[in-house]
């Protein structure tokens, strides 16, 4: 009886491990979550770097940017006005979420 519950334990611990793995990269590929590996992600455009609030673009942009490493996103944009002018412009595209179609 002391035997099977360490392995009923051990069993519950992994499968608890395994699902929130999981859960934290909801829109990637199963395969990649449980092995470590690599998303394939594109992420482009515009972050402003002659402004006094350059530093805060630059974090804004790499947040944007880990949601996709993380697998935390499908498809994304985005713009932020400061004064009216366009100071950061992105996209991002997670390749590996099969969607059946390429986002653009």
């Amino acid at each position: 009886a002391g035997e099977a519950a360490i392995v009923f334990g051990a069993v519950v611990v992994a499968a608890t491990f395994l699902l929130r793995r999981v859960a934290s990269m909801p829109f990637a590929p199963l395969h990649k979550v449980l092995l470590g590996l690599r998303l394939r992600y594109r992420v482009g455009g515009h972050v402003e770097t002659n402004h006094p609030h350059a530093n805060i673009f630059k974090r804004i942009a790499t947040a944007f940017e880990n949601n996709f490493v993380k697998g935390q996103e499908i498809g994304a944009q985005l713009a932020i006005y400061h004064d009216g002018n366009l100071v950061v412009d992105l996209f991002g595209a997670n390749d590996d979420h099969p969607v059946g179609r390429r986002y653009k």
